[in-house]
């Protein structure tokens, strides 16, 4: 009999042993990493921070809430996040993390954005336009919502219509992709999505049809010149194009704002000067005084900052319509005095103070004299103006860490956890009460 019981007790033990390692073995799944562009309207409260996972089939479905789990933002890029999925999980659902509810006329309702049902294991041949011949694995694809097309889901909730594409490594930051950035060609994927800042071709705008600037540098304009005699009276307009390079400190420029800062884009005029900004493209300003301003020893007539905005062929042109002392070295635009000469016009560009390149001072280009001076005469105007430009780098740092953080590692080594740690505890629980009856019935036996 005392046999028998012990027969019973061993097979109950062995079986709640097999039965724990089985859990455990279960615990670990394949994962696949699926990445998601979250287009920016779905940023429709100041609650939402990012994209939300949902699935209900699968490893982890039956115990998932609406909307599901939080998905890791991948760092460098914009709007883009990704989720390890297990692999078992037939359809997901990209939405933007937030609940709004069933009651349709709660504000909430429509801060709510998903995709419909999005299938997460594969296409069958014909499942797909864009890949007629199907794909048998989604792993490491991105998920491009549509805006133009949509749905309705079975709650009569608006849905909107996402695809996968293959990522080439090369997603921008603005969010935005361009159409070299993402397909169907799967040829062209160089290596999974992972964090980094990708590069950027650089854009440039051409000044003055010889030096270039980066589209974002902020460009300094200065304009100097040298003169024997004082000038009396300066009447000029700098002109530049809006949709190229935009005016910094506007109002500064602007006497009918106040005077108190012209000093600093009139370093000789200071606040002598009239100065006006009222009309886009242009810095009109004049200026009369008997007494003269001193240029003997050289100065800036004219200095101004501007940003870059976009790529291109640009001018930024100072145009003097009145430049005089005792005599009009220049009369409405044209040089009349005797013995002016223009000796050049130059701009110089100053790279971004992080490199280590010293700055580079183009070859100066000499504007043609379009007035021969008389041999009698040594008076002269020298005119030099310069482009300065200046870039400051910076860099924006996006969190990476969540709740539910995962590896950023793709492929099918992945694996996610269910109560690991609880199954171990029990097992161990489990193997030492069989150990505790065993040894209570083997000393029941010998007595």
């Amino acid at each position: 009999m005392h046999k028998k019981i012990v027969s019973v007790l061993l097979s109950v033990a062995l079986i709640m042993v097999m039965v724990s390692i089985a859990a455990v073995s279960v615990a670990a799944v394949d994962t696949k990493t699926y990445y998601f562009l979250m287009p920016d309207e779905w940023y429709s409260n100041d609650q939402i921070t990012g994209a939300g996972i949902y699935w209900w089939e699968g490893t982890g479905g039956a115990d998932m809430k609406w909307p599901g789990v939080k998905a890791d933002p991948v760092e460098g890029y914009s709007n883009v996040f990704k989720y390890d999925v297990p692999a078992d999980v037939p359809v997901i659902i990209w939405n933007n993390n937030f609940d709004g509810g069933p009651d349709e006329t709660d504000p909430k309702y429509v801060q709510a954005y998903q995709i419909k049902d999005f299938p997460s294991e594969s296409y069958w041949e014909g499942d797909s336009d864009l890949y007629p011949g199907g794909i048998g694995n989604f792993d490491g694809m991105i998920a491009v919502v549509d805006p133009e097309k949509t749905d309705v889901n079975y709650q009569g909730k608006k849905t909107y219509v996402a695809e996968w594409y293959y990522p080439y490594g090369d997603l921008n930051c603005s969010g935005a992709l361009d159409d070299d950035e993402y397909g169907t060609d799967k040829t062209k994927l160089e290596k999974p999505l992972v964090p980094h800042i990708s590069e950027k071709i650089v854009e440039t705008c051409v000044i003055n049809k010889v030096y270039e600037a980066r589209v974002g540098d902020i460009v300094t304009y200065v304009y100097e010149i040298k003169a024997d005699e004082k000038i009396q009276g300066v009447e000029a307009v700098l002109n530049y194009d809006p949709a190229y390079v935009e005016l910094q400190n506007l109002d500064e420029l602007n006497s009918e704002k106040g005077f108190e800062n012209l000093a600093k884009y009139y370093p000789v005029l200071k606040e002598d000067v009239i100065s006006n900004t009222e009309i886009d493209g242009e810095i009109n300003f004049n200026v009369s005084k008997p007494a003269g301003f001193d240029f003997r020893e050289g100065g800036v007539l004219i200095t101004a900052q501007f940003k870059v905005l976009q790529e291109g062929e640009t001018e930024i042109k100072l145009n003097i319509s009145q430049l005089y002392s005792d005599k009009e070295y220049i009369n409405d635009g044209v040089v009349s005095a005797e013995g002016l000469e223009i000796l050049q016009e130059d701009v110089i560009i100053v790279p971004e103070p992080e490199t280590t390149v010293p700055p580079t001072t183009v070859a100066t280009t000499p504007v043609a004299d379009t007035t021969a001076a008389p041999a009698t005469t040594t008076s002269a105007v020298t005119t030099t103006a310069s482009v300065q430009s200046t870039t400051t780098v910076s860099s924006k740092d996006q969190a990476t860490t969540s709740p539910n953080a995962k590896s950023s590692t793709s492929g099918g080594t992945n694996t996610v956890k269910t109560g690991s740690e609880q199954i171990a505890i029990t097992l161990l629980l489990i193997l030492l009460a069989a150990t505790v009856v065993m040894g209570a019935v083997r000393k029941k036996m010998e007595g």
